[in-house]
């Protein structure tokens, strides 16, 4: 909203707020097929460190405003390193690391992501 009150599109970005609630709505009841899996969004950084984006830092957890993934036990509530030892179910999904922040257009794409994750 502070960048659509600088552009004066205040209207507009709360359309798109509106619609993206929905969409994460629409999506949380969809992934419910998913409730007793367990997600960890992971990074990799310029040394090739993998790094927990924290259950606490990603809405993608978020039970309330979020899409309501549920992380593994143990995993971290903030950013931190972590070693990455093996993948239950050798289920890895690339996710765009540009997607990793709770802009609009990012939540949108977010949201069409994990619907298709949900259908495999």
């Amino acid at each position: 909203m502070l960048l659509a009150e600088v552009v004066g599109k205040e209207d507009l970005a709360e359309q798109l707020i509106n619609e993206t609630q929905e969409m994460i709505t629409k999506t949380k009841e969809q992934l419910g097929t998913l409730d007793d899996k367990t997600f960890a969004l992971l990074r990799v950084d310029g040394k090739a460190n993998f790094n927990a984006q924290g259950s606490k830092n990603t809405m993608y957890c978020n039970q309330t405003a979020g899409f309501g993934l549920l992380a593994p036990k143990g995993y971290a509530e903030g950013g931190e390193a972590l070693t990455l030892e093996a993948v239950k179910n050798n289920h890895v999904f690339i996710f765009d690391n540009s997607l990793n922040s709770a802009s609009v257009l990012a939540v949108r794409l977010a949201s069409e992501y994990f619907l298709k994750m949900a259908k495999q």
